[in-house]
């Protein structure tokens, strides 16, 4: 028991925060969701969601031609993202290439 009370404690004194974690993590979950659910499966598998920095949604693409079609759907994007977790009101989109395993191709 007393592990569980250090660990929390150091984690405290670090400066790091469970509830802004939990909620980046969630917004990631929630944007992933999204992606999945309003793009083709075949896109959707171009596209993830990297990380929320500075209430900004930042998502990688594997193409720049999927840059525009993540802007013509952004403000739901945001919606969906925004509605149940952390407050995000901007998006960025990053062109990056993919590592594919063998078996993803």
């Amino acid at each position: 028991m007393w592990h569980a009370v250090r660990h929390v404690l150091e984690h405290r004194a670090r400066g790091a925060s469970w509830g802004k974690q939990s909620a980046a993590a969630r917004a990631l979950e929630l944007a992933n969701a999204a992606l999945n659910e309003l793009f083709a499966p075949d896109v959707a598998a171009k596209m993830r969601p990297r990380s929320v920095e500075n209430a900004a949604l930042i998502i990688d693409v594997e193409h720049p031609a999927f840059v525009a079609e993540v802007r013509q759907k952004e403000k739901e994007i945001l919606r969906r993202v925004t509605s149940g977790a952390a407050p995000i009101n901007r998006l960025y989109v990053s062109v990056r290439r993919f590592t594919h395993t063998p078996e993803c191709r």
